[in-house]
């Protein structure tokens, strides 16, 4: 594969549109990822919601055969989403400590990650949204949304990894996969095997600046006047996201979001 793969989603709309992707983190995270230059992909067998990961960890019978997913300890998956702000994205991340929303540059983003094709497979995937109970029945039974159906075929294999329960709808998600080209060992009979590989996820690095990867930094909307004074200080003076001036007013690069911003109180008229 010489190209990344998208799926549900149309090409040209996801990489050329103005909007960011919007990742939602740790104050500790986000810190490492912009010290480190890297964005952290998972292996979908660590993913907490116990029906995200059951494709990879399932036996599959065919026939007298008993076959692991093609994909087992060698794929990673990064999520974000295209929906700006929901009170559910904080939550997780802002009960016991400071979360952090990036918003990534989609087209840098597409660029950095070209430049693992020759390591990595790699798909672009709009969730796929079902009742549980379409999950967790028949395979043939489930309505993917591209017409390959060719069980095991790499098609399949990113359809299943794009399932997601209803439940989690209102995310609005976008998963990147990345599947680790096999490598091939040979043993001291010169038979060819599949060298194994299981890590808990991988650090994707970009080469780019921070601040090209990244559009904008939202600061948790819990936080107090002074932690965000304080970090905008340190995001704009440390990390160099500075406000960027134009000819009609500066746009900030490091915000607190609004999501629970006090209003004015106001008269309101009864009818």
């Amino acid at each position: 594969m010489n190209e990344i793969v998208y799926i549900n989603i149309n090409k040209d709309e996801f990489v050329n549109s103005s909007r960011p992707l919007y990742k939602h983190m740790s104050l500790n995270n986000a810190l490492r990822t912009l010290n480190k230059h890297f964005i952290w992909f998972s292996n979908p067998t660590e993913w907490k919601d116990p029906f995200e990961g059951r494709f990879l960890t399932a036996k599959y019978h065919r026939g007298n055969e008993i076959l692991d997913f093609p994909w087992v300890n060698r794929v990673y998956c990064t999520c974000v989403t295209l929906t700006a702000s929901s009170e559910a994205f904080w939550t997780p991340y802002s009960q016991n400590q400071i979360a952090i929303e990036l918003r990534i540059n989609r087209q840098q983003l597409i660029t950095e990650l070209e430049s693992y094709l020759d390591k990595y497979d790699i798909y672009v995937g709009k969730v796929n949204y079902q009742q549980t109970d379409v999950i967790t029945g028949e395979l043939h039974t489930i309505p993917f949304t591209t017409n390959i159906l060719q069980p095991f075929s790499e098609m399949w294999c990113a359809e299943l990894l794009l399932l997601k329960r209803n439940a989690y709808k209102y995310e609005d998600e976008v998963r990147i996969i990345m599947v680790e080209k096999q490598k091939k060992i040979k043993s001291d009979t010169d038979s060819i095997m599949t060298k194994p590989n299981v890590k808990k996820g991988i650090k994707v690095g970009f080469k780019c600046e921070n601040t090209d990867i990244i559009k904008d930094i939202v600061l948790d909307p819990s936080l107090e006047r002074d932690t965000e004074m304080m970090l905008k200080n340190v995001f704009e003076e440390i990390y160099d996201f500075k406000p960027i001036s134009n000819s009609a007013k500066a746009h900030r690069r490091v915000m607190k979001s609004g999501l629970y911003t006090k209003q004015k109180p106001k008269d309101l008229k009864l009818r």
